[in-house]
């Protein structure tokens, strides 16, 4: 290519992700594991440097989904054929800092950790960004190349496509094509932020009637347990 001889590479970092030739997501999802180890390592400095007092929690939270979330899931919104066992990678960051933050014993359900918290776990995060991300191409121009890549999955689509990712994610957070397109913009982010919660704790009230701990304990809804907040 104009004059210079192209090298074989097995993967590549490209706009903040990594390109493997295998068309696999591990060399990724291991650098994003890595780099979330890190920025929690950071919130944990800040959290035993600045004397919170009572906020120390509410201050972690911030803290987790304003650095650890926008620093590990970069551009997710376009990962395709993620498997349980890579989302279940990148969760494993999100337990140890909540579980650092509330310094809670190895033992402890996690569905009970998110819970307490009224955080929403990664695997319902990713699927927020995708269907934002679905509404963007929706509203772009048929033209376009992303556009046309999405319709021809739709028309015909294999395994791992991001298309199935995606749809899955509408049955579950009960959303149309048709709602995600028309919907103004504010009503769309609080139709989103509203069923987005919905699911996330319904998967967790599963998980925890599953389990003989913390099955007795009552929750109505997704938040932070007002203990949390309060001087002890």
């Amino acid at each position: 290519v104009h004059e210079n001889e192209m090298n074989t590479s097995k993967q590549e970092k490209y706009i903040g992700d990594i390109i493997s030739d295998d068309s696999k997501n591990t060399a990724n999802i291991d650098a994003r594991k890595a780099k979330g180890f890190g920025i929690a390592g950071d919130i944990l400095a800040i959290l035993d440097e600045i004397p919170f007092g009572k906020y120390k929690v509410e201050a972690g939270i911030y803290m987790r989904n304003g650095m650890l979330v926008n620093g590990m899931l970069t551009n997710s919104e376009t990962w395709y054929g993620l498997t349980e066992h890579e989302i279940k990678q990148l969760e494993s960051v999100d337990e140890y800092l909540i579980r650092k933050i509330l310094d809670a014993h190895s033992k402890t359900p996690l569905e009970l950790l998110y819970l307490e918290t009224g955080i929403i776990p990664i695997r319902y995060l990713l699927k927020a960004r995708r269907i934002s991300y679905l509404r963007t191409l929706l509203n772009r121009d048929t033209s376009e190349l992303t556009s046309r890549v999405y319709f021809a999955q739709k028309r015909r689509p294999i395994k791992d496509d991001w298309v199935l990712s995606v749809q899955d994610d509408l049955k579950e957070l009960e959303f149309t094509e048709d709602d995600i397109k028309i919907l103004k913009n504010y009503k769309f982010k609080k139709y989103l932020k509203t069923n987005l919660r919905k699911a996330a704790f319904r998967y967790l009230q599963n998980l925890r009637l599953g389990h003989s701990k913390g099955s007795q304990i009552v929750y109505n809804n997704l938040e932070l347990q007002h203990y949390l907040n309060q001087e002890t």
